[in-house]
C-alpha cells in the first residue's frame, strides 16, 4: 500500500520525537550523530514555521541556526522550501541582523508589518508539506536514521 502525505507526516513526527528523546535524555550516553542532528535541526525549523510562519522561526532560538538550516534543506533536497526561505530573506533589509531574534522581531512585526506582507510565502511553504515530509523520510532511510 502506498503511503499518503499524512502517513509521511506521521512517520516524520515519530522519527523526530525519537531523536529528540535521545537528544534530551542522552540515552545510554548516546549523542546524536551529525546526520541525526541535521534531521532534528531541519525538523525544528519546520515545526517553527508550521506553528507561526517563517517570521516565528526568526524570532525564536533556532533562527540563529539559519546557515545550518539552509545547508540542511539543501542536503535533504528540499529545494522548494529553500527557495521560499531565500525569497523571504530577500525581503529583509541588509542592515537587519538575521540571527538577532530581537532585531528580526522589531523589523517583522514593526511599522508596516512586513510579516503580514510576506504571509503568501507561508502559504507556499504549507503547500509543499507532502513533498517536504517525503524528502525527510527519504533522507532518514538513506542515512539509516529509520529503516522499515
Amino acid at each position: 500500500m502506498e503511503m499518503t502525505g499524512e502517513d509521511y507526516e506521521d512517520l516524520h513526527s515519530r522519527i523526530f520525537r525519537g531523536l529528540v528523546d535521545v537528544e534530551l535524555q542522552r540515552r545510554g550516553g548516546r549523542q546524536l550523530n551529525s546526520v541525526e542532528q541535521m534531521y532534528c535541526l531541519v525538523s525544528h525549523f519546520d515545526s517553527e514555521v508550521r506553528n507561526g510562519g517563517l517570521a516565528q522561526f526568526f524570532t525564536n532560538p533556532y533562527g540563529t541556526e539559519l546557515k545550518r538550516v539552509m545547508a540542511g534543506l539543501r542536503e535533504i533536497g528540499a529545494n522548494e522550501v529553500l527557495e521560499i526561505l531565500e525569497e523571504f530573506l530577500a525581503n529583509i533589509p541588509r542592515e537587519v541582523d538575521l540571527t538577532n531574534q530581537c532585531e528580526m522581531g522589531r523589523y517583522l512585526f514593526g511599522e508596516g508589518l512586513p510579516a503580514e506582507r510576506l504571509e503568501y510565502l507561508n502559504d507556499r511553504y504549507y503547500s509543499y508539506s507532502d513533498s517536504f515530509f517525503r524528502k525527510m523520510i527519504d533522507y532518514a532511510r538513506k542515512h539509516h536514521i529509520w529503516t522499515e
